[in-house]
């Protein structure tokens, strides 16, 4: 049992030398696809510029079928589209995406916040709330990445303590903090870890219970 145990403890460190860039996993894919279209593609489709014009059309038809106050609302969102609020929008939130890749986060949010005023102003409250939330998580960001460095530090001391159970919490933790930063990447290479960790507990669990 105890060679068994030293060679649990020298395959568990081993996690931290694996290349984690080629492996794959069915299920980590799928969840970073599902997060990938919800968070990102879905917002990039509603505030494209053609998009958001036809969101606009469509609530001037309904309204242009009501009251002499709905018609006056439906002339009122024809010129905000006469006014290029749409491509405003776009080449806003286009705007926020570049300044997160650059980590300025805080004028990113305030572009958000921006688009999320305009939304408002289209009568688009679904979208102002989707770019309030967005503005947000991008000010939470810093946050994030500090505590996901210091989750991910604790992990690997934890392993080198051959203290398995705690580094697969913790791993688990990161990939959690991963999936908020859409760092899909370390994502994958967490959960993998904090997985093949989770297994190790218990193996370890076992011999030792035996001894």
């Amino acid at each position: 049992a105890k060679s068994y145990i030293s060679s649990l403890q020298t395959s568990a460190k081993l996690l931290e030398e694996l290349d984690y860039s080629n492996i794959k996993s069915l299920n980590i894919e799928e969840k970073i696809e599902h997060i990938y279209i919800n968070y990102i593609e879905k917002l990039k489709d509603i505030v494209d510029s053609d998009n958001l014009k036809k969101l606009i059309i469509e609530r001037t038809k309904t309204l242009l079928s009501g009251n002499i106050e709905d018609r006056k609302l439906a002339q009122a969102l024809l010129g905000k589209i006469e006014d290029g609020i749409h491509i405003e929008m776009h080449k806003i939130t286009k705007s926020a995406e570049e300044a997160i890749k650059n980590h300025e986060y805080e004028k990113a949010a305030k572009k958000y916040d921006t688009a999320s005023k305009m939304a408002l102003e289209i009568y688009e409250d679904k979208l102002a709330k989707t770019l309030e939330e967005k503005a947000i998580n991008t000010r939470q960001l810093p946050n994030i990445i500090k505590e996901r460095e210091e989750v991910a530090l604790k992990a690997r001391n934890s392993l080198k303590n051959d203290d398995f159970h705690t580094a697969y919490s913790l791993y688990r933790k990161a990939a959690d903090l991963s999936e908020k930063l859409m760092d899909f990447e370390k994502s994958e290479e967490y959960s993998l870890k904090s997985r093949a960790l989770s297994e190790f507990h218990k193996i370890d669990k076992k011999y030792k219970h035996n001894d």
